[in-house]
């Protein structure tokens, strides 16, 4: 009997499939996405903006394990609505941004707090050129592809280096709170990773010699 390519073609229908799973990465939406620092000088609080920033963000709840978070924030641009204060940040005493033009945050573990949203990122920042350990709380609400964060964090620009001729004496607070806001969508077209998927149970079909 001539059933051999019969039989092989249906072995093959009877092998698993692998099916793309998605692989945590997100898109961030910079139309609704910002970040934003106040402090105080000589007593008077201040806002300020960054003009942009890149996110890359890995980030399923299920797999916390493989989740990671790098932001690099460009620091040309930034804005705390006074021409003296914004002529002074760019230079040496300050940010020094003609030998570092960019802050990063980089993540090496997140975890979830409860069940109710709430998470942490634990990683280092870097200003000046100058690495911290930075503990990143952040609520997050997911609904259907689309995913919001905010965050909140404070700490002392006085280890970064970040004018350092002017400490919480001088008028000027040495803590810094960052707030951060997160719109971001699953990403398309993104690199996934395979996995088997249960096939229907089909018959191998044995077909005779025709005669």
């Amino acid at each position: 009997m001539r059933f051999a390519l019969t039989a092989a073609i249906a072995l093959l229908t009877a092998l698993p499939a692998y099916a793309n799973t998605w692989n945590g990465k997100w898109d961030v939406n910079a139309a609704l996405s910002k970040i934003t620092f106040s402090a105080s000088q000589s007593g008077q609080a201040f806002t300020g903006t960054l003009p942009a920033f890149k996110a890359d963000i890995t980030l399923d709840t299920a797999n916390l394990a493989a989740a990671s978070i790098k932001v690099v924030m460009p620091l040309a641009g930034m804005s705390t609505n006074s021409s003296t204060r914004d002529a002074d940040l760019p230079k040496a005493d300050w940010f020094d941004m003609s030998n570092h033009p960019e802050a990063v945050f980089e993540s090496s573990k997140i975890t979830a707090l409860d069940e109710n949203g709430k998470y942490q990122a634990e990683g280092t920042l870097t200003i000046r050129g100058v690495s911290q350990p930075l503990t990143l709380p952040f609520d997050l609400t997911l609904e259907d592809e689309m995913a919001l964060a905010t965050a909140s964090v404070k700490f002392n620009r006085m280890p970064f280096g970040v004018g350092k001729g002017w400490p919480e004496s001088s008028g000027v607070s040495e803590n810094v709170t960052v707030d951060v806001v997160i719109s971001a969508k699953r990403a398309e077209g993104a690199e996934a990773t395979s996995a088997p998927v249960a096939p229907e149970s089909q018959p191998i079909l044995v077909t005779p010699e025709a005669q």
